[in-house]
């Protein structure tokens, strides 16, 4: 599709810093904003992760199957992440307890402590792979399946073969999930990722020959792809299972059985935002970080094996997480960023990535639904007609829906366009603004994140000279979750959220054909304009 120029003036109003504001003289620097390259619209970029093999039998659920369709949750794992090393697909029971503490020993391992007991209680088969294809059939969804290759590996075929035989399709699978981790089963030595791979090779072929088309995923370290070799050092050194396992699993007898790179992002870490002394650096960093480290990510691995896509089957801020947080000014800037729409703009920056890179991202699993108390979830289901909806909830929704609603994503380059000012890691230029197009034939939506201080005004050459403009501030105080309607009769879904975003329909003045649109400082922006 030919590339298309919209003609940009970007004026800067000023600098405002979390703790107060500077004022600067206003500098006009027009700027070309040019619409990539498009292609057709990707919807593992709304995927999610949950837990689904709990007593609570989410996947039955009506009120959580109207939860995933109002969200627009596309895709979802099955059983899970942690789950899947120690599931048995054949009873939809975990598997002794004593097989998992001698993997995972007890004290540490929430999937022993919370579910093996209570799940065993459940009627064999409750949890099948059937019931989770018919969940994700009757949601809209795909399934992702993370087959048990640690301690069930005999019987992953036969699970296809299952599937296969029941007429459900498969698009996705993920050879496990942090399989690395599992030292006593695959060995604490430098072969740990062979020992992996074999596995793999054995059965890779055994699944494409019933499912030709299928997409297969292999379990890869993040090690200094996201973040830099430095700040992985002390958990790599002298763990030869660590710093071998990539080499293995991405070595080149292993390329004709994987089509993916399965890589988890939680790069938001204790101490990661210590570099910056101030909350205006803090703030741009923190909004940057998802794309900027994502496409380092991207850029190492196009260099070191190829084009080979990621897939980010687990995404948040970990940091949020209580025994990971750090008490440094930064960590205490980052932590007070729960709940709030700061860390829904922070969710923004990968959907935004997925939108603008389909070469590098194939699927981005939102981690996870519903949990709400850590800071990460999306929103909890009270009833099938109410939802408990984040800030970061109301926003996947928003852009879920809105990219249902078009055929084709596209970067958006921009020109000669301010800068943050700041390094991340060891990108030594960032710029402010950082967005995505989607495309249809009725409509064209660009989606711009203003990641610094200064407010820009955008100048819009738009083909029908009128804009319906819906902007979110990071800055906006919000309530940790709201109670909405799944089903309101005058407000959409995600128009009920704790965000009140500000909203416009913007008109070209006589003998003109541009659109004046504002970007505050710290924002997203929203521009629908009918073509």
């Amino acid at each position: 599709m030919p590339t298309r120029s919209i003609h940009v003036l970007l004026i800067v109003l000023g600098l405002f810093a979390l703790s107060g504001c500077t004022s600067q003289s206003a500098v006009e620097n027009e700027i070309d904003v040019e619409i990539g390259t498009g292609a057709p619209m990707n919807p593992g970029v709304f995927a999610a992760n949950n837990t689904v093999c709990t007593p609570a039998n989410l996947p039955a659920s009506e009120s959580f199957r109207e939860l995933v369709k109002a969200l627009g949750v596309t895709a979802m794992r099955y059983p899970g992440g942690s789950t899947a090393s120690f599931f048995d697909w054949e009873t939809a029971h975990f598997i002794p307890e004593p097989e998992i503490t001698r993997i995972w020993r007890r004290e540490t391992n929430w999937v022993v402590q919370n579910l093996t007991e209570p799940v065993s209680r459940m009627p064999v088969g409750t949890l099948s792979p059937m019931n989770f294809a018919n969940f994700t059939l009757a949601t809209g969804m795909t399934a992702q399946w993370v087959p048990n290759v640690t301690t069930r590996a005999d019987k992953v075929v036969g699970m296809f073969e299952h599937l296969k035989q029941n007429g459900v399709d498969v698009k996705y699978v993920e050879m496990d999930n942090e399989a690395y981790f599992w030292s006593n089963e695959f060995g604490i030595d430098a072969a740990s990722g062979r020992r992996y791979a074999d596995r793999v090779a054995e059965i890779a072929p055994q699944i494409r020959e019933l499912y030709p088309d299928v997409q297969i995923g292999m379990v890869t370290r993040e090690d200094d792809l996201f973040v830099a070799h430095h700040s992985k050092e002390k958990e790599k050194t002298g763990d030869a299972r660590f710093e071998h396992w990539n080499e293995h699993v991405l070595a080149d007898r292993m390329l004709e059985h994987f089509d993916a790179i399965i890589l988890h992002h939680y790069v938001m870490q204790r101490s990661r935002l210590d570099p910056y002394d101030n909350d205006t650096d803090r703030a741009a960093a923190f909004l940057a970080f998802p794309q900027v480290t994502l496409e380092r990510g991207a850029g190492l691995i196009h260099e070191r094996y190829g084009d080979i896509p990621m897939w980010i089957t687990e995404y948040n801020v970990i940091a949020y997480h209580t025994p990971r947080a750090g008490n440094s000014p930064s960590d205490q800037w980052m932590n007070a960023t729960k709940y709030s729409a700061w860390s829904a703009l922070y969710q923004a920056s990968y959907w935004l990535t997925g939108l603008s890179r389909p070469d590098a991202i194939g699927i981005l699993n939102h981690h996870s639904i519903n949990n709400i108390d850590i800071g990460w979830g999306l929103g909890i289901n009270i009833s099938t007609e109410e939802v408990d909806l984040t800030s970061s909830g109301q926003l996947f929704a928003h852009l879920a829906h809105l990219a249902k609603a078009h055929d084709t994503m596209h970067p958006l380059h921009f020109e000669n366009g301010p800068e943050l000012g700041i390094a991340i890691e060891d990108i030594e230029t960032v710029p402010a603004l950082y967005g995505a197009a989607m495309q249809s034939e009725a409509k064209q939506t660009l989606v711009i994140m203003n990641r610094g201080s200064q407010n820009l005004t955008v100048e819009i050459d738009a083909e029908s000279k009128t804009a319906d403009v819906t902007t979110y501030r990071a800055e906006q105080q919000v309530e940790k979750s709201v109670r909405v309607q799944i089903n309101h009769p005058e407000r959409a879904f995600w128009e009920q959220g704790p965000m009140t975003p500000e909203r416009n329909t913007l008109k070209a003045g006589f003998m003109q054909d541009d659109l004046n649109v504002d970007l505050p400082a710290w924002s997203l922006t929203i521009i629908e304009i009918d073509r």
